[in-house]
């Protein structure tokens, strides 16, 4: 039985007539139907949990197998954290403890994104093939999206959209060519109008992650204090170096304890940060 088979059963004890001689012993079968439900109520929770980890672990067991699994991508993270051994935040990730120490503690995402560029160094300019269990993100309404590609739907047709514009999609529900409507600026001036395009020539914007402390940035980011109008931002190299670049040109290292006097701190996306 289920423990709502039971509390139902539990249910209709407790609404039967009450006599004298079966008052007490009511009582303590309501008790007893309540305690076997709720113990039966806690095994199938636990069961569904178990049920949900496994057919996520294998999800993220095939969409790591599509990249040929993660050993390249383990030596790859290994080779980085020897550059700094004593620092457990050298990746940027926190784990359950606050630390990580073997490439088995990251998070799947951290996992499969060293996956990803392991796969692109050992097979350059190969792409993955169509029955790949990873799926590409799925637009949702509200999306701000940058048109990267044509301008175009999917089978060449004529979209008015302007070019490089960020738009707003609208529909992201395929029709039946594959196309999705998304609003933006017409090609021909700044008025604006929903468009079906191909979703392939849309590229979805990341809104810009904040920290309030210089520590919590992961390494290889590129960042300025909140609110900062000047041209100048920081570079998170390791997790005691922070390199300032300013008017264009990388400057001089600052140290983590200067660097929080600035925050709270803005990620900076785009553009080149090796200069």
């Amino acid at each position: 039985m289920t423990s709502v088979e039971v509390l139902a059963a539990r249910d209709l004890v407790d609404g039967l007539p009450a006599h004298a001689f079966w008052a007490t012993s009511r009582s303590t079968v309501v008790r007893t139907l309540t305690g076997v439900a709720e113990r039966l109520a806690a095994e199938e929770a636990a069961k569904a949990i178990a049920a949900e980890a496994a057919e996520k672990a294998q999800q993220e067991a095939a969409a790591l197998a599509a990249y040929g699994g993660t050993a390249a991508a383990e030596d790859g993270w290994n080779a980085l954290r020897q550059h700094n051994p004593k620092v457990d935040r050298s990746t940027g990730v926190y784990g359950e403890a606050g630390e990580v120490r073997t490439f088995s503690d990251l998070p799947f995402k951290k996992k499969l994104e060293y996956a990803a560029i392991a796969f692109g160094v050992l097979n350059p300019g190969a792409k993955l093939g169509s029955d790949a269990p990873v799926e590409p993100y799925r637009f949702k309404v509200g999306d701000k999206v940058r048109i990267t590609g044509p301008v175009q739907t999917t089978t060449g047709g004529i979209c008015f959209l302007q070019g490089g514009e960020v738009a707003t999609v609208v529909c992201p529900v395929p029709d039946i060519e594959g196309d999705i409507s998304v609003s933006g600026k017409l090609a021909d001036g700044d008025e604006v109008c929903a468009q079906w395009i191909d979703p392939a020539s849309l590229t979805l914007v990341r809104e810009p992650r904040e920290w309030d402390s210089a520590e919590k940035i992961p390494v290889g980011v590129k960042f300025t204090d909140k609110g900062n109008e000047r041209d100048d931002y920081w570079v998170k190299e390791s997790d005691t170096e922070y390199r300032w670049h300013s008017g264009g040109y990388r400057q001089n290292g600052w140290r983590a304890d200067v660097v929080d006097g600035y925050g709270p701190f803005v990620e900076i996306i785009g553009g080149d940060s090796n200069h």
